[in-house]
C-alpha cells in the first residue's frame, strides 16, 4: 500500500500501480474474453470482464499518477556530487 492511502480511500483498492502493470491485466482480460468467444462456458465471460475492468481502472490510475506526479511516479530529489579527490593524490608515487 501506498502512503496516501489513509488520507484517499482510492488508494485502499488500487494501490500504486505502474502502466505496464495495467496493460498486462488489460490483456490478460482480452484474452479471456478471446477464449470466452471461442468455448460455450459463462464464467470465461465474467473473469476476462473482471480481468479487463480492473486493468483499465489500474492503467487510468496509473496514468493519472504518472501525469501528476504521484504514487510511483513521484519526482525523487538529485543528489549532485562534486568528484572527490583521494586522500593521498599529493603525495608521489610509493613503490
Amino acid at each position: 500500500m501506498s502512503n496516501e492511502a489513509g488520507r484517499d480511500p482510492w488508494r485502499t483498492i488500487v494501490g500504486r500501480p505502474r502502466i505496464w502493470q495495467g496493460i498486462a491485466w488489460t490483456l490478460i482480460g482480452v484474452l479471456w474474453l478471446t477464449l470466452a468467444v471461442l468455448g460455450t462456458e459463462t464464467w470465461r465471460w465474467v473473469i476476462g470482464g473482471v480481468w479487463t475492468v480492473l486493468g483499465g481502472v489500474l492503467l487510468t490510475v496509473a496514468i493519472s499518477d504518472r501525469r501528476h506526479g504521484r504514487g510511483r511516479y513521484t519526482a525523487t530529489p538529485l543528489t549532485v556530487r562534486g568528484a572527490v579527490r583521494p586522500e593521498d593524490a599529493d603525495e608521489p608515487y610509493r613503490r
